[in-house]
Parts: C-alpha cells; structure tokens; sequence
C-alpha cells in the first residue's frame, strides 16, 4: 500500500514544478488560475519589479467591480511573489511601494492583501512588515495549521515524531482493513466518489462545500500533476479523502479532506494523514499547510486539536486592507 503511493507520488516530480511561464507565482495568482472562471482573467493585474534584468518579483491582484484590488482574489491567499526565497528587505518594500503607486493611481480606492502564512518562507516576515508600514490594516486574522516535513525523511519517522496516543489512534485504524491510494487523473468515478465524501464531511457540520466538482476537475485539467486526490477506502468505498494542490515548489496545500459515508468504529483520517505526509515527501515537499481553523475570528478549538495529535504547527493568516487616502 505505502510502497504504492510512493511510486505514484514519485512519478510525479516532473510533473509538479511551478508553471514554467509563470514559476515564481503561487498558483492561486496563476493566468491559468484565473482563467477558470469567464470574465475572471479581464479581473487581472500583475505589476513586475525589476532590478536591472533580473525579475525580483511581481504583485498580482484581481479588481472587482468597483474598482477594488485584492491579492488572493477568490482564492485563501495570494501575496506578493518574489523570485528569490530571500529576498533584500528593501526590493521586497519596493515592490508593495509600486504596486501601490500604480493600483492607487489607476484609481483602485482599496488594495487588500490576503497574505500566505509565514511559513512558506523568509519573505512573508518583510512583506507584513512592509505592508503595515504603508498603511495596510490587519481587518482579518486566522489560525492556520500546517507540517513542516523539514527534517523528516520517512512515513516511519514521521509516525514517530507523533505522541503515544496518536500512534496507537494510527495503528488501531489501520487495523479496520482500510488502504489507501492516489486516484489517477482519467479515473472520473473515483474522483466523483471522493468529492462526494468530501463535500459530505463539510455539509453534515454545517459548512458550505464552494467548489463544484465541475470546477475541481478543470483546476486538476489546468494545472496537470499539480492538483492530487488521495483516498482511503474500505472495500470497495472511499471513506476519506484529500485533494491537494502543489500552490508552489516545496509547497502543498490540503483544498479539502475529511470522511463520510462510512460505518467504520474508528475515524480513517490518521491513516489519510500519514499518507498526504508520505506522498508529500515522495514528491519533494516541505511543507503542508491545512488551512484555517477559525471563521470570523472564532476558533474551531475540536479542530486546531486534531491537528496538533498529528503534528501541525500554528501560526496566524492575516488579511490586510489599505484605503487610497490611507
């Protein structure tokens, strides 16, 4: 089973590089992100900072139809992407001073910020910094979970870093006769079954399910070994699933996962979590970032839980908003 979806996740590095036109950009500031949607890549502006010939990065907004830019726009997060993981401090301020100089002087009366969480790198530090310098306001703040594989070479060592009882929860859901597997990209029942499960867990707890799967089958079209799905099943069921998007080089983030439809005595997302770490590290990443644990500044406390007995580490996602006479 395990050594399956290694080789799976393995076939796969080629495949889950940035996009070569556009390598620097997370994927949710993507021309093909965009273009998902009609009308949405009309709705796009990159501004690009170059010292001499070299690119040092780019701020990527959409404008909606007052004429308000955000960067992130209809995704979690966005930013500024710099070229470099660490960048000069200064470049990094220089970049928030001409996007801003430019979207204000196009008439943009608000840009906002939905801003990647620090984890992804050095820079996240000195665009904060350079955006609340420039009269950006924190107006929204969430706690974000994600595993920093940094130093962790293996499912077993993974497994082992995990305190008694979440091995033990590990070991006995194992136990149920469940596998696991990657669904292939052709394989549509699969893929239909799963999001089925997915949007299951959300609406059975009162959450909202966003994306048709119409949707999530064009953003895997568009953007070919970078969006994933993996699933538990139990026979010849899927119980839980995760879809992953490669959003940049080293970089994972888990869209959805969760469980449902089954009679199992034992919960199957240890086991899904053991697998989105190994096939995180077959297929070169360093970190997985699992999304929000809150919603309008209240905390999911059952869930931030659930994710530190796995393993996840907490920081805050901040977005910020700059009115143009601020």
């Amino acid at each position: 089973m395990v050594d399956r979806l290694l080789l799976e996740a393995s076939e796969l590095l080629a495949a889950t590089a940035a996009d070569p036109r556009e390598p620097h950009l997370v994927l949710w500031n993507t021309s093909a992100y965009y273009d998902l949607r009609p009308g949405q890549l009309e709705r796009r502006r990159q501004i690009d900072l170059h010292d001499g010939d070299r690119l040092v990065g780019s701020f990527v907004v959409g404008v909606d139809d007052d004429g308000a830019a955000t960067s992130g726009f209809g995704a979690p997060f966005g930013g500024p992407d710099l070229a470099r993981s660490a960048e000069v401090v200064g470049h990094v301020e220089a970049l928030v001073d001409q996007a801003v100089a430019e979207l204000e002087a196009g008439g943009a009366p608000s840009i906002a910020v939905r801003a990647k969480p620090a984890h992804y790198g050095p820079n996240e530090a000195a665009l904060v910094f350079a955006l609340v310098n420039r009269g950006f306001a924190v107006v929204a703040c969430d706690l974000n979970a994600h595993l920093d594989l940094r130093g962790i070479d293996s499912g077993d060592a993974y497994v082992a870093s995990l305190k008694p009882a979440a091995r033990k929860a590990l070991r006995r859901s194992v136990d149920q006769g469940i596998g696991l597997s990657q669904v292939a990209p052709d394989d549509a029942a699969t893929w239909a079954e799963a999001y089925e499960v997915l949007r299951r867990n959300r609406v059975d707890r009162g959450r909202p399910m966003h994306l048709p799967l119409a949707y999530v089958e064009a953003i895997r079209d568009a953007f070919p070994g970078r969006v994933r799905l993996l699933v538990v099943d139990h026979g010849d069921r899927v119980v839980a699933a995760a879809l992953l998007y490669r959003v940049a080089p080293g970089r994972d983030v888990v869209q959805y996962w969760g469980d449902a439809l089954h009679d199992l005595a034992l919960s199957p997302m240890n086991l899904l979590v053991r697998g989105v770490v190994e096939h995180a590290l077959a297929s070169g990443t360093a970190t997985v970032d699992i999304g929000i644990s809150s919603e309008d500044g209240v905390t999911n406390a059952g869930l931030i839980q659930f994710k530190r007995t796995v393993g996840c580490d907490i920081e805050p996602r901040f977005v910020l908003r700059r009115t143009a006479e601020g």
